[in-house]
């Protein structure tokens, strides 16, 4: 291959490598209305630099009267993490993100310049996806910008800067790096030029230069929603925990019942804290023995159905060893069976079980996040529905309902971890 032949497919490659990371090669100005222009940064990641693209985009007016303000809507930065680098940060333990973003234009008109420096745009803490590329739109506001006499006023995206840091999972601890990030030179370009209507011998904004920024305008926060664009919605880190020692304390009938181990296997959605969380609690059948009529003893299993899934919040300390669970919501129906009366079955049928979910709020508690750490208490008080489907030959609701339903029932278990993203991972 030749000396010249080389140097053409080297420049393609660079080309290729240029347009696959998202800069613009086109140097030509953008129309008006909605326009969009890929300006790319250098990320200083932990294992190593690389190249990040931010999407910005706003909708310009087709023209403005000169000497009024002219203010870009929709404004947006959009970074974006391409596939190759999710799993890069994915395989050195990142799991979560956050930061700010620092967007400058420059506004040019007959000959003059001036820049526009956004406030920085928060980063939310947000969830890295296991794979795939993965896009965050970031809202914010551009102030409005006053021109005088004529032409066109131009807007160019001139520089983007960003602090990131991310989280990642090393050695069973929460380890945080600072990321920043910076555009280099040649990088900007032409987002829109908006055409200056009206008397071209209108006077300029102040003295000698024809731009006028109004000041005092700030970037507007991100919302979650918009933070979330393109994020798997039911994704999330993993956390299973047994449940164990789980007793409830019937009010009416003064007795306990004790389940054995069980299971709650949840995910935790990491934002701005504090994070959603939603999870499936699993509880094997409990027998109970209880005396009723103060001479009766009666027996028979209870079995929990969970309805739906049980949600609250969470809010992970810094090193991730910690979590303090709050607003936990359980639904479950009750569902009595095998009963016996002084030893002799009584047929509720398959069906004995309350007519509505028992909803079980538990306490806000901290629990450990690292497997062999000690258990956490869980502790609530709820009350038992009324029954419905309990009897074959005769109707038993009213039976049950009366001896067992009502307010003022506790509940208590023992939490501790048994997988996590501290290890061992949760399947």
């Amino acid at each position: 291959m030749s000396v010249q032949t080389r140097r053409a497919t080297r420049a393609c490659a660079v080309t290729a490598a240029l347009a696959l990371a998202g800069v613009s090669l086109s140097a030509s100005p953008a129309a008006a209305g909605p326009a969009s222009r890929t300006i790319t940064s250098t990320c200083a990641f932990g294992q190593g630099p690389a190249p990040v693209p931010f999407g910005v985009a706003a909708v310009f007016p087709e023209s403005t009267p000169a000497g009024t303000p002219l203010q870009p809507k929709d404004f947006a930065v959009t970074p974006v993490l391409s596939d190759q680098l999710v799993k890069s940060l994915r395989s050195a333990g990142v799991t979560t993100f956050e930061g700010s973003v620092a967007p400058v234009l420059t506004v040019h008109s007959q000959g003059s310049a001036k820049d526009i420096a956004l406030q920085p745009i928060a980063v939310p803490l947000t969830a890295l996806p296991d794979s795939g590329e993965f896009r965050l739109p970031l809202k914010a506001t551009v102030p409005p910008v006053t021109v005088g006499g004529s032409g066109a006023v131009t807007f160019d995206v001139s520089r983007m800067t960003a602090q990131l840091k991310t989280h990642a999972i090393r050695d069973n601890a929460l380890v945080a790096d600072d990321v920043s990030c910076a555009s280099g030179p040649g990088q900007g370009g032409t987002l829109a030029s908006v055409p200056l209507s009206g008397d071209p011998n209108a006077p300029r904004t102040s003295g000698s230069d024809p731009i006028s920024v109004t000041s005092g305008e700030t970037s507007a926060a991100p919302s979650i929603q918009a933070a979330v664009a393109g994020f798997p919605p039911r994704q999330g880190l993993k956390y299973g925990f047994w449940v164990d020692e789980t007793s409830t304390t019937i009010q009416k009938l003064g007795s306990k019942i004790q389940f054995g181990r069980g299971q709650f296997d949840s995910v935790i959605k990491v934002m701005s804290p504090p994070a959603d969380m939603w999870g499936n609690l699993t509880l094997p059948p409990a027998s109970g023995y209880f005396v009723t009529f103060n001479f009766v003893p009666v027996t028979s299993t209870a079995e929990l159905i969970q309805d739906g899934e049980a949600t609250g919040k969470v809010t992970v300390n810094p090193s991730a060893k910690t979590a303090t669970v709050k607003e936990l919501t359980l639904r479950a129906f009750t569902k009595l069976g095998d009963v016996k009366v002084d030893g002799v079955p009584l047929d509720v049928g398959p069906n004995c079980r309350t007519a509505s979910p028992v909803i079980v709020r538990p306490k806000d508690t901290t629990v450990n996040l690292v497997p062999g750490s000690p258990p956490a208490t869980v502790e609530a008080d709820f009350e038992i529905p009324p029954f419905a489907g309990c009897g074959v030959t005769e109707n038993l609701d009213r039976l049950f309902t009366g001896m067992v339903s009502g307010p003022g029932n506790k509940m208590t278990a023992k939490l501790s971890v048994r997988c996590s993203p501290l290890g061992p991972r949760c399947e």
